[in-house]
C-alpha cells in the first residue's frame, strides 16, 4: 500500500489541551488567532560524542544523545485575557488579565492541522509540552502587542513509569473533519 502523502501548507487549526497521564490530551482549545507565517518547528540534530585516541583520526567509540528540545514556535496578535492565561499562567478577572507572582510551570498537549488540500491534511500532536511565553512587541502606530509562544517538546511519561509517544504526525483525509 502507497504511503498517505499531504501537502502542508498553511496552518487550520492550533489548540491546547492538558496532557493526560503519559498520552495526549483530548479536550483542545483552540486558539482562533495566529500571526501569519509564525508557526515555526524548531526540531534538533542529535549531539554526536565522539572517543577517540592519541594517534587515531577516527573515533573508537560513537553514541548520539539528544540535543537541544525540539519546539513549535509561534506568535498570537493582541493576546486575550484566556490566552495570556492558558499560556502565561496568572489570573483572569473580568477582561484584566494580571502576570504571575513566580514563575509558572505550564504543560500542555499541542495539536496542529494544516489547511486541507486535495482531500487531505496533516495532524501533528505533541503529548506533553513545556509552554513558556512572552509579550515581546509593545503596541505602536502600524503593529500589535505581540505574544510569541514556544513549546518545547518532553518526555511523555505516565505515572506508572511508562513512556508514551513524544509526539505524532498523521495524514488524515477531510472526511475525518478537522478541528478547525
Amino acid at each position: 500500500m502507497a504511503a498517505e502523502r499531504s501537502l502542508a501548507v498553511g496552518v487550520s487549526y492550533l489548540g491546547f489541551a492538558d496532557p493526560g497521564d503519559g498520552v495526549p490530551g483530548t479536550d483542545f482549545t483552540q486558539l482562533k488567532t495566529i500571526e501569519e507565517n509564525s508557526v515555526v518547528f524548531n526540531f534538533s540534530d542529535n549531539t554526536t560524542v565522539n572517543f577517540r585516541a592519541e594517534g587515531m583520526s577516527d573515533p573508537w567509540a560513537s553514541f548520539d544523545k539528544a540535543g537541544d528540545p525540539d519546539s513549535v514556535e509561534f506568535n498570537i496578535p493582541s493576546p486575550t485575557p484566556d490566552e495570556l492565561k492558558m499560556l502565561c499562567g496568572g489570573t483572569v478577572t473580568g477582561n484584566k488579565w494580571a502576570a504571575p507572582t513566580n514563575i509558572q510551570n505550564v504543560r500542555k498537549t499541542l495539536k496542529i492541522q494544516t489547511t486541507p488540500y486535495a482531500g487531505k491534511f496533516t495532524e501533528y500532536i505533541f503529548t506533553n509540552c513545556k509552554v513558556s511565553a512572552k509579550i515581546n512587541q509593545a503596541p505602536n502606530s502600524e503593529q500589535t502587542d505581540l505574544l510569541m509562544v514556544r513549546a518545547s517538546k518532553m518526555a511523555a511519561i505516565s505515572e506508572a513509569g511508562v513512556q508514551g509517544d513524544p509526539w505524532s504526525r498523521e495524514v488524515k483525509t477531510v472526511e475525518s473533519v478537522p478541528e478547525g
